[in-house]
């Protein structure tokens, strides 16, 4: 009968290894991290709705109108009491907004917030109009923030879902983080704007983690070891040099500034930093590769040829070098 020794610190491993094989620890950082983050997000949302509650009720007792439903000019000429005191001033202006609102729903456009009205009027006029006008309901505020939460807890849940589906070894640490600190700008911005004026800056911050997540799990699923994609080291800065390019011709500035930052909606200068960066990191070791290949080919292979080839000579020539005089210099 044989005796096996195991050692305790043997027997603690395995239990540790039986522990971490039966709960998934990437998937348990992941629950915890989106429980924190609708926590946050779900503070953000009470603390702006009752500081916005208090806000109204001191300001005005009148509820605000909906610049994207109203049916006529009457309920704005109401509004417009407390800018204008002639009574035909506030018909122009009234008859004037609606006009406006008018073409904007003709486009099928909606407003995204009541500044979308300055050109018709001035900064004072419109600071003092915006408490009684409002581009969206506080049901409709809600159901946005609903929305786009589960939109954004449930974009990272499925990136991690596609990575175990494929095998690919992810660190759920760091995928954490990110999700932490998203959550928080996004607990931010929701906290900040006017639920019922002000464009819900939080809509584009979450389309935007949400696009991130569904390039970043593309890129994941790409083999960059391939041979072909050896050969493209330089399509970064080709397509850095290219946005360069329409950047320089078809850029434009910001108001009437001559700077060229802006290529149509977009400001392509991080792009092109990072694709500089990318092609800064490839292209040496790509032509290092390329070039010790290449004199491998011209100049190693046939030497090592020749000297199997001829013993001999190879030997000879060797003796012949040791002798030589320049080698005693």
């Amino acid at each position: 009968m044989t005796v096996t020794y195991t050692a305790a610190t043997e027997r603690d491993g395995r239990r540790t290894q039986h522990w971490t094989d039966r709960f998934d620890l990437s998937a348990i950082s992941m629950a915890a991290t989106s429980c924190v983050a609708i926590l946050a997000i779900a503070l953000a949302y009470a603390g702006r709705t009752s500081v916005f509650e208090s806000s109204e009720r001191a300001a005005a007792a009148v509820r605000p109108i909906d610049l994207n439903t109203v049916a006529d000019a009457a309920p704005l000429e109401a509004a417009m009491e407390t800018v204008f005191s002639d009574v035909n001033d506030r018909r122009l202006a009234a008859q004037q907004l609606f006009r406006f609102l008018v073409d904007e729903r003709q486009q099928k456009r909606t407003l995204p917030n009541v500044g979308a009205i300055a050109p018709l009027f001035g900064a004072a006029v419109l600071a003092k109009l915006k408490p009684f006008l409002s581009v969206r309901t506080r049901g409709e505020f809600r159901r946005q923030v609903l929305l786009f939460t589960c939109i954004y807890i449930l974009a990272f849940h499925v990136a991690m879902l596609v990575w175990r589906l494929r095998g690919i070894r992810t660190d759920p640490l760091l995928v954490a983080v990110a999700h932490l600190l998203t959550a928080i700008g996004f607990a931010v911005l929701l906290s900040r704007a006017d639920p019922l004026r002000d464009s819900l800056t939080f809509v584009r911050f979450a389309e935007g983690a949400v696009i991130g997540l569904m390039v970043m799990t593309a890129v994941s699923l790409v083999d960059f070891g391939a041979a072909g994609f050896v050969k493209l080291s330089y399509l970064p800065l080709i397509v850095a040099l290219s946005l360069s390019a329409l950047l320089i011709l078809f850029g434009s500035g910001p108001g009437t500034s001559s700077a060229k930052v802006n290529l149509g909606p977009v400001q392509p200068i991080e792009a092109i930093r990072l694709l500089l960066a990318t092609s800064c990191r490839s292209s040496p070791a790509w032509a290092w590769r390329s070039s010790s290949s290449f004199f491998r080919k011209i100049w190693v292979r046939p030497c090592f040829s020749a000297a199997s080839f001829s013993p001999h000579t190879s030997s000879r020539a060797a003796a012949w070098g040791w002798r030589s005089p320049a080698w005693r210099c």
